[in-house]
């Protein structure tokens, strides 16, 4: 059923991150107001205390930057407003990490960064064209599921 079916996402992520040379790409998470997240199911009697991150990193490639995670939810706190429009890129950099964040929102709750080691002029048309086009692939991709075929004739 599955050999038919093409999962390009992750392969089109790790593609622009190598093509623009970034220094990692995630998606992130916002768990603020709601109470049933995590990994997979847990036990009601099994709960531990949720972390007191504002954001959880659902996907990176090919790094993973714990020691910036603070930064980038506060440059996408201060960006909310131009993020919640979801049909632009937004560019910030870190004089504190020396590094430029190119952000875009998938969704209410997901957050896709671009993490760069150096400053990167946000009018960088190529970049933000892609991030769009990426971005906009993942909102309107339909699930796995109904692109699964059975061979019933």
């Amino acid at each position: 059923i599955c050999s038919k079916h093409n999962i390009e996402g992750f392969h089109k992520l790790q593609g622009l991150q190598r093509r623009y040379d970034a220094m990692t790409v995630m998606l992130l998470f916002d768990p603020a107001g709601v109470s049933d997240y995590g990994p997979a199911y847990q036990s009601p009697s099994h709960i531990e205390a949720k972390s007191a991150e504002p954001y959880i990193i659902m996907v990176y490639c090919p790094i993973k930057l714990l020691e910036q995670l603070p930064t980038i939810s506060k440059a996408i706190s201060e960006k909310s407003a131009d993020l919640a429009t979801m049909d632009r890129v937004v560019c910030c950099y870190s004089t504190k990490d020396q590094s430029s964040y190119f952000m875009t929102s998938l969704d209410p709750r997901v957050t896709l960064v671009f993490v760069f080691d150096s400053k990167k002029d946000e009018k960088e048309t190529s970049l933000c064209k892609n991030i769009m086009e990426f971005s906009v692939q993942l909102r309107t991709s339909n699930s796995v599921f109904s692109k699964l075929k059975l061979n019933n004739k």
